[in-house]
């Protein structure tokens, strides 16, 4: 929204300065929003894919630990009290954090 006022303002200015249309200015800067707003959605539309995917791999440790409760085998116990699933679950985590990380970096760098 700032970047916005500040595109009209300039508008504004230039047409003071120059004495041209100030319709015409203020025209062009819609137009520029408008594309750049359009953009801005493709952009979106187009990483919603990825994103969606890292979100469900985010979520998969969470849903196998889940189900290796629900048919009895007691993850927790194993990942919290036995010295290599203490290591396994840093290790895990780890993982996972450097995972989301990567992700979050590769859609940035696709909005740039």
């Amino acid at each position: 929204m700032t970047a916005a006022l500040d595109r009209l303002s300039a508008a504004v200015a230039l047409s003071a300065r120059t004495g041209c249309s100030l319709a015409d200015v203020v025209s062009a800067v819609e137009d520029d929003l408008r594309a750049r707003q359009r953009r801005r959605r493709e952009l979106l539309v187009a990483t919603a894919g990825p994103r969606a995917s890292a979100r469900l791999l985010a979520g998969l440790p969470l849903l196998g630990l889940a189900i290796g409760s629900g048919v009895g085998a007691d993850p927790w116990q194993v990942l919290t009290r036995t010295g290599t699933g203490q290591v396994l679950l840093v290790a895990g985590v780890a993982l996972e954090v450097a995972g989301i990380a990567w992700t979050g970096r590769l859609v940035r760098r696709i909005g740039r």
